[in-house]
């Protein structure tokens, strides 16, 4: 797995180890849409209950998005909420640390209290 990916599965778990909230990750989505792809594809899904069905574990009111990238020896960890009903992004993050990469895990905890600061 990329560099990228692997934040995204360890934000996706920290976030899920906070509570207060349901999470969905991108590798469930992608589950999720592969198997309601092969649904459709072999025609068990042609009166509508698995496309609602679909749209109901999709549900959610926000999203967080980000890039990490690095400028010199600095590596760079963005982070934004967004609201998924009008698309703006609510609040963004940076973190920031220099030398090896793997400093970032570490701060990806403060990045999402920055964010979602009523979830410790």
């Amino acid at each position: 797995a990329s560099i990228p990916q692997l934040l995204t599965n360890q934000i996706c778990s920290e976030l899920a180890t906070m509570g207060k909230h349901d999470v969905v990750c991108a590798d469930d989505i992608k589950m999720i849409l592969k198997h309601q792809s092969e649904l459709i594809k072999f025609g068990n899904c042609d009166d509508g209950d698995c496309l609602k069905q679909m749209g109901n574990m999709l549900k959610a009111d926000k999203f967080i998005t980000g890039s990490v990238g690095k400028i010199g020896k600095v590596f760079v960890l963005n982070l934004n909420l967004l609201n998924a009903k009008t698309a703006l992004v609510e609040k963004r993050t940076s973190q920031k640390v220099k030398g090896d990469i793997s400093g970032l895990l570490d701060k990806i905890k403060p990045a999402l209290n920055a964010l979602l600061p009523s979830v410790k």
